[in-house]
């Protein structure tokens, strides 16, 4: 008795047009499906990000103004620095320390939470507001500027005086945001 081989079960050409329309259907997977849904993704994602900035924007944007007026520091400057040193309010330290700038101190959050951090901790985004107003008012050239309603002006002044680690990139982000949101 001889023992019929895999050959006579399979039907070749069925086998080949399977494997050619499974070709395709690949093909079409990669190059065009996908593609799409990533760009859809990122589309997406924008569109999220845009919307978390206005809503920060939004939220904000009263408290700027009104320190704006008592501070002679344009809320745009105050806004658009907060939203980036925050992250839009979603950074670690304006999370867990109501930080909103960035600006060094003490905190309690070792003690709670066993996390070191060279940030200081603030009981609500208003203190931070007002702390960093606060901060510009003791630079040197605050006086000079606080008759000035010019944002990039301050920003660049600001920037030169290294409130950032990284003044050039700061300044750049930061002038950004504020053509970006129309903020001056």
């Amino acid at each position: 008795m001889r023992l019929k081989g895999l050959s006579s079960f399979i039907n070749i050409p069925i086998l080949w047009n399977a494997k050619r329309v499974f070709s395709s259907t690949y093909r079409i997977l990669v190059f065009k499906i996908i593609p799409i849904i990533c760009v859809m993704l990122f589309l997406n994602n924008v569109c999220f990000a845009n919307n978390k900035t206005i809503m920060y924007k939004n939220k904000y944007k009263h408290l700027c103004d009104s320190l704006s007026a008592v501070y002679h520091i344009p809320s745009g400057v105050i806004l658009s620095i907060s939203l980036l040193e925050s992250s839009i309010g979603e950074g670690k330290s304006a999370k867990r320390l109501n930080n909103f700038f960035g600006i060094e101190g003490r905190n309690n959050l070792y003690k709670t939470h066993k996390i070191k951090s060279r940030y200081k901790q603030y009981n609500n985004a208003k203190e931070s507001f007002i702390d960093f107003c606060n901060l510009m008012t003791r630079k040197k050239y605050y006086s000079k500027l606080k008759t000035s309603n010019n944002c990039i002006e301050w920003i660049k002044t600001i920037s030169e005086n290294n409130y950032s680690e990284q003044p050039a990139i700061w300044y750049k982000r930061v002038t950004q945001i504020i053509s970006s949101l129309k903020l001056c």
